[in-house]
């Protein structure tokens, strides 16, 4: 029950994200898991917080929730994964730094979570954006070093005589989110998929949005330009010369499965324009007995 609740969720929140992003959707959704999971975090270190009359962190906690989960409804409009990545990262960044400068610094128990933050950018993004955020934790944890030599020293927990408790409270929280996580990074990224499902997944072919906007260009230059990446492809459809250049580019694009509106938006064209085109290389491609979908083998 709790599982299928949450399935419907995420689906509100990431709606077609995926096809319109033409970013693999287990990566979108081991994305919107992982920030709910630590908009949750908020909310209990809020509570937490506040029951140790941390007033000012409990607040922090709960503001961040509130932020973090604005920032998930960013999944219903085109903003780019890298930009809702970064977004997220820098409410954590800036909540945990707070959170450790008060706590004690480099003794701080919420320090471990600075590992958090650039292990999720480099899950996430795999490019420099990773390196940035590890670079930007590894600055701020040398700077509270150096504040720590110069008995530069602000803790809050001081005065705390529950000290010890509140201290198992986090490092617990921590213990549990780092399984969490482990497991969610297992079941959503790494586990194995049935067959049939592993060569649908196999059967597309994503594309950047970089790449997208070139399918406005002819044939000729689309060979050119994709001859590296989908070198296989191009060489299949070139070898169908019962295709005109305008419909060998359709065969390509219908290659890709995108978005039909995404397609009529790139081109310039109406939906209408561009299902008659895929209608015309089916077609053709049946009236000289080949399959209608790629590799576009010759039929026995």
């Amino acid at each position: 029950m709790i599982n299928r609740d949450v399935k419907v969720i995420i689906k509100y929140f990431i709606g077609d994200y995926s096809i319109n992003s033409t970013t693999k959707f287990p990566l979108i959704e081991f994305m919107i898991f992982t920030m709910m999971y630590l908009c949750c975090i908020f909310l209990i270190y809020g509570v937490v917080l506040i029951s140790f009359n941390l007033n000012g962190l409990g607040i922090s906690s709960i503001l961040s929730f509130i932020i973090a989960i604005g920032i998930c409804f960013l999944f219903k409009t085109k903003t780019s994964l890298n930009t809702i990545t970064n977004a997220f990262l820098s409410v954590c960044f800036v909540y945990f730094t707070i959170c450790i400068l008060l706590t004690g610094n480099t003794s701080s128990p919420f320090a471990p979570w600075l590992i958090a933050i650039p292990a999720f950018a480099i899950t996430i993004s795999k490019n420099i954006t990773g390196l940035v955020w590890t670079v930007l934790c590894m600055v701020f944890f040398t700077t509270i070093t150096l504040l720590s030599l110069f008995n530069y020293n602000m803790n809050l927990l001081a005065l705390e005589h529950n000290k010890f408790l509140f201290e198992i409270i986090i490092q617990g929280l921590i213990y549990i989110s780092a399984i969490a996580i482990g497991l969610i990074t297992w079941r959503i990224l790494f586990k194995s998929e049935p067959i049939e499902i592993a060569q649908q997944k196999r059967s597309y072919s994503y594309i950047s949005y970089t790449d997208i906007e070139l399918l406005i260009m002819d044939w000729n230059f689309l060979k050119y330009q994709f001859s590296k990446k989908f070198n296989q492809q191009i060489e299949a459809i070139e070898q169908l010369d019962f295709l005109t250049p305008h419909e060998k580019k359709y065969a390509l694009i219908d290659y890709f499965k995108l978005d039909l509106i995404l397609i009529s938006e790139t081109l310039s064209v109406s939906t209408r324009t561009v299902e008659t085109n895929y209608y015309r290389v089916r077609k053709k491609l049946k009236e000289n007995n080949y399959h209608e979908k790629y590799p576009y083998h010759k039929i026995k």
